[in-house]
C-alpha cells in the first residue's frame, strides 16, 4: 500500500535557476572545472524548505516516474545505472547525540585515529585541521548526520557554536550541540531569528537528497536545492567541506534509490556560486571538495 502525504502549506515558492541545468559560466579557469553562476533567491529557496509541498510517498517508488527521468538524469548525462532499493526511516531511537559518544570520539581524535564510520580514512579529519582558522571560535553547521562524529571534530578543534541540521528528530543530551530539522531552521531563517554560519561541513549526505530513501520527497533537484540552501545559510566568503561519492569522468550516475555518484557535469551544477579551493580524494570513493561561498 502506498501512503501519499500532501502537506497543507502555502503554494510552493519558485525554485528558479537552481532547479535547472543552465550553464552560465562565470570563471572558465576554475580550479577543478569551469565555475557556474546561478541566480539564487534565498527567501524562495528557504520557503521551499520551510513549507515543502512536495509529495511524500512511502514506500518510495521502485523506479523514478517516467516524466521525471529526464530531470533526474540531466537528460541522460547522469544515467540510472542500477537499482539498489531502500525503504528506510529514522527515529529518535536511531538518532541520538550522547555525551558518552562525544567523549569516546574525542579520545580517538586526540590520538589521531579515524572517527568516521566509512572506509574513507582520515580525509575529513585532516582537511578540518587545515582549515581550523575558518571555524575556530566561530559558528559552524553540520548538514545531515545521525552520529555526531563531525560535531565532535569541530568541537575538539575549537568550533564555538555547532549546530546540526538533520531531517530526523534527534534525541540530544549534549549541552554544546543544537540539532534542528531543516524545516524548522528554514522557518527561523525567514523570520530573521538566526545568524548565518561561518563554516559548514557535510559528508555522505547530499547524494541522497530527493531519492526518497529516507522518506524525503521525490525531487530530481533535491541535491541542488540542498546546496543552494547551504549557500544561503553561510556568510559570504564562508567555507563548506562537501564530501560526496565521485567518479573521475564527466558523467556520474544514479543508483536508485540509494544515492548519486557524481561526475563533473553534476558537480558544476551543485557548486554553482561556490569556488573550489581544494579537492581531496579519500581512501574509498568519497571526495572532499573545499568550497568558498562567493560574495554575491
Amino acid at each position: 500500500m502506498i501512503l501519499q502525504v500532501f502537506l497543507n502549506y502555502p503554494p510552493l515558492a519558485p525554485c528558479g535557476e537552481v532547479c535547472s541545468y543552465s550553464e552560465q559560466i562565470g570563471n572558465a579557469s576554475g580550479m577543478a572545472y569551469p565555475e557556474l553562476y546561478k541566480q539564487i533567491n534565498c527567501d524562495d529557496i528557504m520557503r521551499r524548505m520551510a513549507y515543502r509541498r512536495h509529495r511524500i510517498e512511502y514506500p518510495p517508488p521502485l523506479y523514478p516516474p517516467d516524466a521525471l527521468i529526464p530531470n533526474f538524469t540531466m537528460n541522460g548525462q547522469m544515467p540510472i545505472r542500477e537499482v539498489m532499493y531502500f525503504m528506510q526511516t529514522h527515529t529518535k531511537t536511531v538518532c541520538k547525540f550522547r555525551k558518552k559518544y562525544i567523549y569516546k570520539v574525542t579520545e580517538k581524535i586526540v590520538k589521531g585515529e579515524q572517527v568516521n564510520t566509512y572506509r574513507s580514512g582520515t580525509c575529513v579529519e585532516d582537511t578540518l585541521k587545515e582549515y581550523i582558522n575558518e571555524f575556530k571560535g566561530k559558528r559552524s553547521v553540520v548538514i545531515g548526520t545521525i552520529r555526531p562524529w563531525l560535531e565532535a571534530l569541530l568541537m575538539v578543534y575549537g568550533g564555538r557554536n555547532v549546530i546540526t541540521l538533520e531531517y530526523n528528530e534527534c534525541d540530544v543530551n549534549v549541552d554544546q550541540l543544537e540539532v534542528h530539522t531543516p524545516y524548522d531552521f528554514a522557518e527561523k531563517y525567514l523570520r530573521g531569528t538566526v545568524d548565518q554560519f561561518d563554516f559548514g561541513v557535510t559528508f555522505s549526505s547530499l547524494e541522497h537528497s530527493g531519492l526518497g530513501r529516507y522518506t524525503d520527497p521525490i525531487n530530481p533537484y533535491g541535491d541542488l536545492e540542498a546546496m543552494a540552501q547551504i549557500w544561503c545559510m553561510l556568510k559570504p566568503g564562508g567555507i563548506l567541506l562537501l564530501g560526496i561519492p565521485c567518479v573521475d569522468h564527466d558523467n556520474g550516475y544514479i543508483v536508485w534509490n540509494a544515492h548519486r555518484v557524481y561526475g563533473i557535469k553534476r558537480l558544476q551544477q551543485m557548486t554553482a556560486n561556490w569556488r573550489v579551493l581544494q579537492v581531496i580524494k579519500c581512501e574509498d570513493f568519497h571526495v572532499v571538495y573545499v568550497l568558498r561561498r562567493l560574495l554575491f
